[in-house]
């Protein structure tokens, strides 16, 4: 047993020294292979160390611009510098009371802001709405003239002929051929303005000159093919005639010439209807009844429109609390002292005003009765009301 123990110490150690014997070389070409790979691996390292010191550089770059910008938008925005010659811009109105009502302006004019130099938004100051009607203050190249009839119309188309070489009474379509060879390049106005369109211009019947008609949509429908539903095409109101309206305003102001209602409804019945009536004040008021009656109900052109109402001609739909189509009322009873003012505005300082008329009606000096003036005054009540004239006792 003994001997055994001894020689198993004695295998033992030489059993360590065959293993090392065995492993080695393998050890030794692991330890080669290890260097090695360390001494490639040193070498890929220095090569790629610059390019790796410059995308480390490139990240911080990116880093750093990235946090600014998510700093910036949890900052508040810098107010602006003013340049040494700017004033900084007026503070913004105190706010309103919660309670309090705020007015809305008018959507045709401009409004003032206050405009403080931040991104909050400011309060607006709203302005005085403009008086309905009135136009703006910018004029156009040239003047239009809407005729109403039975207000001057005549004697102030004579006048734009006269200042422009043509000294005859213009009466018919005629003349104005014979006004534009004179003149070739001016607006005529009334019968012989050219650049007139309505909706449905053609022949009157009654005369060699145009008309304008009603539409489809017109109401009430006059009778057809009675002369009723159709009127001169410078006496057609153009509230009643979007096209017509448009001719007279798109390109020049219109003015227009109006007169005292009563003055005015008399006057026709003294240059048409005199001679068949006689010159008395009953048959003044049966004319009266029966004119205006039919002019209400039934046949609002009748007569070539010349009981239409003025404010017809001088605002969009007959309504004076509607913008204007006359952007310049004249009253004729005040011819002489306020159109030269309103011509000299568009250099038409050539027409001269004098106190020629046109055409000249039969004398007849009479009071209309009491009812004759009822039935005037409510039939042109917005005449009156519109131009300011008084209401006759």
């Amino acid at each position: 047993m003994a001997e055994t123990r001894s020689r198993h110490r004695h295998e033992k150690p030489r059993r360590r020294g065959k293993a090392e014997a065995q492993a080695g070389p393998s050890s030794l070409r692991t330890r080669v292979v290890v260097c090695v790979s360390l001494v490639l691996v040193a070498g890929a390292f220095l090569i790629s160390e610059v390019s790796l010191t410059s995308r480390a550089k490139n990240w911080r770059v990116v880093v750093q611009q990235t946090g600014a910008f998510l700093a910036s938008q949890s900052a508040p925005a810098p107010a602006p510098t003013l340049a040494p010659t700017e004033t900084a811009p007026p503070a913004p109105p105190a706010p309103a009371p919660a309670a309090a009502p705020v007015a809305v302006p008018d959507a045709s004019q401009p409004t003032a802001a206050a405009v403080a130099p931040t991104a909050e938004p400011q309060a607006v100051v709203p302005t005085e709405p403009a008086q309905v009607g009135t136009p703006s203050s910018e004029l156009k190249s040239c003047l239009s003239f809407i005729h109403i009839p039975k207000a001057g119309g005549s004697n102030v188309e004579g006048l734009i002929a006269r200042a422009f070489g043509y000294n005859q009474v213009v009466e018919n379509p005629g003349d104005c051929i014979s006004m534009r060879k004179i003149e070739k390049d001016v607006r005529f106005w009334g019968m012989c303005d050219d650049r007139l369109k309505c909706e449905t211009k053609k022949g009157c019947g009654w005369s060699n000159a145009d008309c304008c008609y009603v539409n489809a949509s017109f109401e009430p429908q006059p009778p057809k093919n009675t002369g009723k539903d159709r009127c001169s095409f410078w006496h057609f109101p153009p509230s009643l005639d979007p096209l017509l309206a448009s001719a007279y305003t798109k390109d020049c102001d219109a003015f227009c010439v109006v007169r005292d209602p009563v003055t005015r409804f008399l006057s026709h019945w003294r240059w048409r209807h005199l001679g068949k009536t006689g010159c008395s004040t009953e048959a003044l008021e049966k004319y009266t009844k029966e004119k205006l009656e039919l002019a209400k109900d039934k046949e609002i052109l009748l007569e070539d429109c010349h009981f239409n109402t003025q404010v017809s001609y001088a605002f969009y739909g007959g309504n004076p609390a509607n913008e204007r189509i006359c952007r310049h009322i004249i009253k004729l009873e005040n011819l002489r002292e306020e159109l030269p003012p309103l011509l000299k505005k568009y250099n038409l300082d050539k027409i001269k005003v004098g106190k020629s008329k046109s055409r000249a009606s039969q004398g007849c000096d009479i009071k209309p009765t009491e009812e004759t003036m009822r039935l005037i005054k409510e039939f042109y009540a917005e005449d009156f009301k519109a131009f300011g004239y008084p209401l006759p006792s």
